[in-house]
């Protein structure tokens, strides 16, 4: 009786680490979701800045503090994106094909290139 109690209990332990690593998985992609909304926000607002120099006929040698400023601030947030993105692929189940896609780690061959992995 020991002994089932153990393996139960052990398999509680490991449902909820499994359960544990979803959450976190899924927190991570809305997080990232939520980075890459942010960038190409970024790229708008470099966009219209540019374009208000253009309009109000200043050089654009006037705005080359303004744009990188925006620069940096986009820069930021693509190094926090890649970041999330890399612990997303550290704990999530799958893998990344030669061809550049993502595929579940259980996968014997890629459903949009058809390598077969070793």
């Amino acid at each position: 009786m020991k002994e089932f109690f153990g393996k139960l209990k052990n398999g509680i332990k490991k449902t909820g680490q499994g359960v544990k690593k979803v959450v976190y998985v899924n927190r991570s992609r809305l997080e990232a979701g939520q980075k890459r909304a942010d960038i190409e926000e970024g790229y708008y607002d470099l966009g219209k800045a540019a374009y208000a120099s253009y309009v109000n006929g200043r050089e654009f040698k006037d705005m080359e503090k303004v744009m990188i400023e925006h620069c940096r601030k986009l820069e930021d947030i693509e190094k926090e994106y890649r970041s999330l993105t890399e612990k997303i692929k550290e704990n999530s189940r799958t893998k990344k094909c030669r061809c550049g896609a993502t595929v579940m780690s259980a996968a014997k061959f890629c459903p949009y290139c058809g390598y077969k992995f070793p």
